[in-house]
């Protein structure tokens, strides 16, 4: 791959001003779910969507069911034809993943648009920001030493890290699977990072990133993966840890939501999206989610990146690495570690 789609495909959006997916998919009903007057999907961790749900159901009287899970989940009505017939809005989703499958989308365009940041909408209205973040290597600073400190993505190869590297399982986190990309196409073959990486790692693999940062923070592990903002909370409240942001390119992510083609209840959908988009929701995200906000008057101590545009081409390499991540996964398990 040539050096400056290499660098493209590791730099997406952060925006001035602001999950995760880390579990499989799962029915969570914030309210008695019989009748829903509003079905959502979405990518987002717990912690992350049910107190803006649970928000939005005390100010509208809506009943909302939910389901999270990751965009593979989702992928799967689209191709069964079935994704109308069982949610109203996508939420919390990748960018990448909302333009590739856009004609799932009915276009939206929301009166609180105007206030977001001019990138966190296309032009094709088919889908609305919702928040940003972006990925970091963090560190215990009692474990590790300032002769150790990595500088990026090819410092988790180095066979001193073995069984120190705490990660996420890739095949059950959009953000992960994307830092992957990010990692082993940053590499000169993508498949020979992979491979050595996994040899770095012990299984199981975690499944939220809690888990991560409390490994991290407590010297479990010495390594590990997270978003910059939750590492920066656990450093402001007295943990060991430290981070950076690679030198070959730090992974930073948009995710957005989208009206779905033929939904059942466009009403409530669409002011789901507004009230996703609003400043008390943004203002939530900055000040007790750790994401970074879409709004632009909502404060964020980020800086604004280049942004990365071919969502088909990103899409496909996402896939090709969780192919190759199972395959891996597989022959570990059958020849044991």
């Amino acid at each position: 791959m040539p050096g400056p789609l290499k660098k493209k495909l590791c730099i997406c959006l952060l925006l001035l001003g602001f999950s995760l997916s880390g579990c499989s998919l799962q029915s969570s009903a914030i309210l008695p779910s019989d009748d829903p007057d509003l079905t959502i999907f979405t990518s987002q961790e717990k912690s992350i969507y049910e107190p803006i749900i649970k928000e939005y159901q005390e100010r509208t009287g809506y009943k909302v069911r939910v389901e999270a899970g990751t965009f593979q989940d989702l992928k799967h009505y689209i191709e069964e034809n079935t994704l109308a017939d069982r949610y109203d809005v996508a939420f919390g989703i990748h960018s990448a993943d909302l333009d590739y499958y856009k004609d799932s989308w009915e276009a939206y365009e929301s009166p609180e648009r105007v206030t977001l940041f001019p990138n966190a909408t296309p032009s094709h209205r088919l889908w609305t920001g919702f928040c940003s973040l972006q990925t970091v290597i963090v560190y215990n600073t009692k474990v590790v030493t300032y002769r150790e400190v990595p500088t990026g993505w090819e410092s988790l190869l180095d066979p001193s890290w073995k069984g120190r590297i705490a990660f996420l399982n890739p095949e059950a986190s959009d953000i992960y699977s994307a830092a992957l990309v990010c990692a082993s196409h940053s590499f000169q073959n993508s498949g020979e990072y992979l491979r050595a990486f996994s040899k770095n790692l012990n299984t199981p693999l975690y499944t939220t990133l809690e888990q991560v940062n409390q490994a991290v923070s407590e010297g479990q592990y010495s390594l590990g993966v997270t978003l910059d903002t939750l590492a920066e909370q656990v450093k402001s409240e007295g943990g060991e840890i430290n981070y950076i942001y690679p030198k070959e390119g730090s992974y930073s992510q948009l995710y957005g939501s989208a009206l779905i083609s033929g939904c059942q209840h466009p009403g409530p959908a669409k002011a789901f999206i507004d009230f996703t988009i609003s400043k008390d929701v943004q203002r939530l995200l900055s000040n007790k989610l750790n994401r970074l906000p879409v709004r632009k008057e909502v404060h964020s101590v980020l800086s604004v990146t280049d942004t990365y545009q071919d969502s088909q081409t990103f899409v496909s390499l996402r896939k090709d690495v969780i192919d190759n991540w199972k395959s891996l996964m597989r022959h570990t398990t059958d020849e044991g570690r």
